[in-house]
């Protein structure tokens, strides 16, 4: 067919616009393509830029997040807007310094994003931050609400066998005031702790007549005592405040009843012993003169920027951990010690029976508490050397140590004045010496008490019956000289 033919260009044109449609549906179908890449690409950015702010935010204590409206800041081509503004509406706010670290935290050039950010993505960001928060305190305090409901059982027991002397002694007084001290400050604590989490539910997740972005600030504001009181506890009493105690770590006052029981329980095994009392006395008030200087220093701000931060007062803290870790040891040795001269009193005859006593399980329950409390303790510290940065696993592994050994402190006093009290009866034993004759009995006794008082008595008690046409025999075993009652 010649090229001139109607019908070959009619053909040839209509190949020609089938091509160009063709064409033009591939380039629009790569259009879409790279644009839905380019969104996916942007989507992971974002992502990927919230998760590093979140991060950034949290863990740099100067940014002083509890008092800041938003994770993520509203900037938009590198414009600060006014603190709790909207972002559309509000005036662009200088750089002053004064008024950016008032503002939300500026982040680096390294994590701006591409593009400006979404209300969406803000939102975003905001809900980031507060389940990050929520989930830290729920799982964190939903230990120490268990080991408190534990220690609502233990407590009752330990006062009414407290109580049970009649009359009281006055070391028994002494330890009644501690023990319900220890009692107020849990429950001071424990009262701080779920007002603090149940108004973090309320106003993050319930208020919706504060606007998203001001949740964070209206609850810092409202509830800053909370942040002290529950980093620097304080003890006060119903009605009038009568009295204020406030200790220097999370926990302060049941760390220091707590030493301070430790302290009486090896003060009591040695009466007469200037040098152990003495020693005693010089750490328990060691841990006292810390305790003043930390008060000394503190400031509402300061316990701000611990809640932030927990290595902000790392050093003050380890250093009162440690120092209460050496009071609960030096205490736990001295009973050891105590423990192991009774044992070697006695020979190999006597000391299977011993074993068995309960005067030696006394002992070694006193033993076994101070080892497993001065193990908390050594766990503690360390963790607290290594949690430098917040809102990660080792945080939340720390702050789940931490508020666990607060409750422990008040429960292993309690729990050890239970099992010794409870141990309190007049112990006696047989003991038969295959080569006496029927009749020799020993009664012993070794009293453990709450009062601190030191009571011997005539261990011995030996009958022994003559039998018909034998030669009247008598095998003495050696006398237990060291009957003490302690606490």
């Amino acid at each position: 067919m010649p090229w001139g033919d109607p019908g070959q260009l009619k053909w040839c044109r209509k190949t020609t616009v089938q091509n160009r449609v063709g064409e033009a549906r591939q380039k629009r179908c790569k259009l879409r393509h790279c644009a839905a890449l380019r969104r996916r690409e942007c989507e992971k950015k974002e992502k990927r830029w919230i998760n590093r702010s979140t991060r950034a935010n949290f863990a740099d204590p100067s940014q002083e997040i509890w008092k800041s409206a938003l994770v993520m800041p509203p900037l938009v081509d590198d414009r600060v807007y006014e603190f709790g503004s909207n972002p559309k509406n509000a005036a662009v706010g200088s750089r002053d310094p004064r008024q950016v670290s008032a503002n939300i935290f500026p982040p680096s050039s390294s994590q701006l994003p591409d593009s400006d950010m979404s209300d969406q993505s803000q939102q975003n960001a905001i809900l980031v931050s507060f389940g990050n928060s929520l989930y830290h305190d729920v799982v964190t305090f939903s230990i120490g609400f268990i080991l408190y409901g534990l220690y609502l059982l233990v407590f009752p027991v330990c006062l009414w066998f407290i109580l049970n002397l009649r009359p009281l002694p006055r070391a028994s007084t002494v330890l009644l005031a501690a023990t319900i001290l220890a009692f107020t400050a849990t429950t001071v604590q424990f009262t701080v702790e779920m007002t603090w989490l149940l108004e973090q539910i309320r106003i993050y997740l319930i208020r919706a007549d504060i606007p998203l972005s001001d949740r964070r600030a209206y609850w810092s504001q409202r509830f800053t005592a909370l942040t002290v009181i529950d980093y620097w506890p304080q003890l006060v009493t119903v009605g009038t405040i009568t009295f204020l105690v406030r200790f220097h770590t999370n926990g302060g006052p049941k760390y220091t009843v707590s030493d301070a029981i430790v302290a009486w329980r090896a003060w009591v095994l040695y009466p007469r012993n200037r040098f152990v009392q003495g020693t005693l006395a010089t750490v328990v008030c060691a841990d006292l003169v810390l305790w003043i200087y930390a008060q000394a220093n503190l400031s509402k701000h300061r316990a701000q920027d611990i809640a932030i931060s927990p290595g902000t007062d790392v050093n003050l803290s380890t250093a009162a951990n440690f120092l209460s870790l050496g009071t609960n040891l030096l205490s736990t040795g001295f009973i050891a010690v105590k423990a192991w001269k009774y044992f070697q009193l006695l020979d190999g005859t006597w000391r299977d029976k011993i074993r068995r006593s309960r005067a030696t399980q006394i002992l070694l329950v006193l033993v076994e508490t101070g080892v497993v409390w001065a193990v908390v303790q050594i766990v503690v510290g360390v963790i607290q050397q290594l949690d430098v940065e917040a809102f990660t696993r080792l945080d939340l592994a720390t702050s789940v140590i931490e508020t666990a050994s607060t409750y422990l402190a008040a429960i292993l006093p309690a729990a050890t004045i239970i099992i010794v009290r409870s141990q309190n009866s007049f112990e006696s034993w047989t003991i038969t010496n295959p080569t006496d004759v029927r009749n020799i009995q020993k009664k012993s006794t070794l009293r453990f008490g709450v009062s601190g008082a030191m009571r011997s008595t005539d261990a011995d008690s030996v009958n022994s019956s003559a039998v018909p046409g034998e030669a009247q025999q008598q095998s003495m075993p050696p006398k237990v000289t060291d009957h003490e009652k302690v606490g």
